[in-house]
């Protein structure tokens, strides 16, 4: 019986291995994180995502930083190369029955630097700028326009010292038409602090006139982008009402979904830190997942009627 199975599987991705699919262009998502060092040094990751044909150079190399105190005054201005070692990211998908688009594939370069910030009583952001999205978001308005901020929060007290949550996992690119997405987006926190999520809505910076902004990046409050109705925070997949909406368990960080429309969207997940129910800061992600057909319902009837092709 297993092996029909997956002859059926087979089958079905000779069937959808030329579907239309969303293309994928330009960036895909970001985040920045960080380590304390010691003596007021900090070591910060800032990982970039982007699809693998798109750019030149594919990445900013180098890319302009931005630091800011807690009165939006620009501390230090930054120029970081990329490391060589881009990752390329495994095109999963959350079917094991379907094999995800050829089409579409991400990159993930990685930028790490050192800083030495001076204690403050409120909060150094970290700021990356870029433009722009892909012109095929479903859940954005003018998105080929709408550019992107990464931000880190570093609160850089003389009474403890603190590192950021940082993700433990990638999402997978893809994930399923009408079909159960159920992802680990949890952080793990150096100094074992105590870590609450939510979704949260994207960051603009940058566009297609200055498309990486000089002296890096303009200084915080940053603009959230603006979602194409339907859409909102609490409904970044489902194009139409009737079917579960992302969202996260705000204490174990699992993201939960069944989306109902093909197409790609824009998705943000906050990790917020607490010490002692203090508020000290949180890793922002966001990313782009395509929702593609998948066979399931094909499936499912197949298994219900007992039959198979082969015998």
């Amino acid at each position: 019986m297993k092996s029909h199975f997956w002859k059926f599987c087979l089958l079905i991705n000779f069937l959808f291995l030329f579907a239309d699919s969303a293309k994928a262009t330009h960036i895909v998502g970001g985040e920045i994180f960080y380590s304390y060092l010691g003596n007021g040094n900090y070591q910060v990751t800032m990982y970039i995502y982007r699809d693998c044909a798109n750019g030149v150079p594919p990445f900013d190399d180098p890319a302009a930083i931005g630091i800011y105190d807690q009165s939006f005054n620009l501390e230090q201005a930054l120029f970081v190369d990329v490391r060589p070692d881009s990752l390329l990211i495994p095109s999963t998908i959350n079917n094991p029955c379907f094999i995800p688009p050829v089409n579409i594939c991400y990159r993930r370069a990685t930028y790490i630097f050192n800083v030495n910030l001076p204690p403050s009583s409120g909060v150094y952001y970290i700021a990356y700028q870029r433009c722009c999205r892909n012109n095929t978001i479903n859940n954005l308005i003018g998105p080929g326009v709408t550019g992107a901020t990464y931000v880190g929060e570093i609160r850089a007290s003389s009474f403890f010292n603190n590192s950021s949550p940082r993700f433990k996992f990638l999402p997978p690119p893809f994930v399923c038409l009408n079909f159960p997405f159920v992802f680990d987006h949890s952080a793990t926190d150096p100094d074992n602090d105590t870590i609450r999520y939510s979704l949260c809505t994207p960051l603009v910076g940058g566009d297609t006139i200055v498309p990486a902004p000089l002296p890096p990046v303009s200084a915080p409050p940053y603009n959230n982008v603006i979602f194409a109705p339907p859409y909102s925070v609490n409904n970044m997949l489902n194009g139409t009402p009737g079917i579960q909406p992302l969202s996260i368990d705000s204490i174990t960080g699992v993201l939960t979904a069944t989306p109902n429309t093909i197409g790609q969207f824009v998705i943000g997940v906050c990790a917020k830190e607490y010490r002692n129910n203090v508020y000290l800061g949180q890793t922002r992600r966001d990313y782009q997942l395509n929702v593609v057909p998948c066979p399931s319902l094909v499936v499912a009837a197949f298994f219900k009627s007992n039959s198979f092709l082969w015998q």
